[in-house]
């Protein structure tokens, strides 16, 4: 693959440009009607994107990567009843967040819910739980998303930054939420 180096060298590049002189970028650092958590920028990902190059693209930009989901869910209908065994079974698994029974099970059928991390793929994780006499009924990516720190106040320009490359949706600064309730 040609490219990777060329984007390797590019993204190095504008790492180094937004963290060490973000004048250069013509970042409007102004301030925003709302807060955000100081260091931190919110990217949203395309559903195409893997984990490792996900993993590899920040680390190329010296970019802490503090969260991110690009995990997938599978509903299954198991052959045994015994909730502990398929908890037992995946135990070792890394790539597998959580297991457990679905509140709706009828009694005499063990419906489970697995969540994966995303480190394989949809189909490859589809084929290890229909190995394990899993029967696959249902099953949904999350919205892949990376919680990413940045330097305290370059939080705008990382923003704008990142939000240019064609495998983001969107980033921006990690804005307080504000649920209020009615007395």
């Amino acid at each position: 693959m040609k490219t990777k180096p060329i984007l390797i060298l590019l993204v190095a590049h504008l790492g180094f440009s937004c963290e060490k002189s973000p004048a250069s970028l013509e970042c409007d650092e102004s301030p925003t009607q709302f807060e955000y958590v100081p260091g931190e920028v919110l990217v949203g990902l395309v559903d195409t994107v893997t984990y490792q190059f996900v993993v590899d693209f920040f680390q190329s930009l010296n970019l802490q990567i503090i969260d991110f989901d690009l995990g997938h869910n599978f509903w299954a209908k198991a052959d045994s009843n015994d909730l502990g065994y398929y908890q037992d079974l995946f135990s070792s698994d890394t790539t597998i967040e959580y297991i457990n029974k679905l509140p709706s099970s009828p009694i005499d059928t063990l419906l489970v819910t697995i969540t994966f991390n995303g480190v394989n793929s949809l189909a490859l994780d589809s084929v290890r739980v229909e190995s394990f006499g899993l029967h696959i009924y249902k099953s949904s990516r999350h919205p892949k998303f990376a919680q990413i720190g940045v330097s305290i106040g370059q939080e705008l320009c990382w923003a704008k930054e990142l939000d240019q490359y064609a495998f983001v949706r969107y980033a921006e600064p990690n804005y307080y939420a504000d649920i209020g309730f009615a007395d």
